[in-house]
C-alpha cells in the first residue's frame, strides 16, 4: 500500500464534496442569480406554477422562523 494514499484520497473526497456544495447552492438559490427548472414533463402549466407559489411561500415561511429564533436567542 502506497504511503500518503489516504490523505490523497481524502484531499480529493473533501474536494469533490466542496463543488458538489457549490453547485447545489446555485440551484437552489431564488432571485437573479436562481437556476431555471423547468416543469417535469405531463405537467400542466398551471399547477407547475401553483407548485412554484407554494415553494416560494414554505422557503419565506422557514426564514422568518428562522429569524424569529434568532431574535429571541438575541433576547435572552
Amino acid at each position: 500500500m502506497k504511503t500518503g494514499g489516504r490523505a490523497a484520497v481524502e484531499k480529493q473526497v473533501s474536494e469533490l464534496r466542496k463543488e458538489i456544495l457549490a453547485d447545489a447552492g446555485k440551484l437552489t438559490k431564488f432571485g437573479k442569480k436562481a437556476g431555471y427548472l423547468p416543469p417535469p414533463p405531463g405537467m400542466a402549466k398551471k399547477k407547475a406554477a401553483e407548485a412554484r407559489l407554494a415553494a416560494k411561500k414554505a422557503a419565506v415561511k422557514k426564514v422568518l422562523a428562522k429569524r424569529r429564533a434568532q431574535e429571541a436567542d438575541q433576547a435572552i
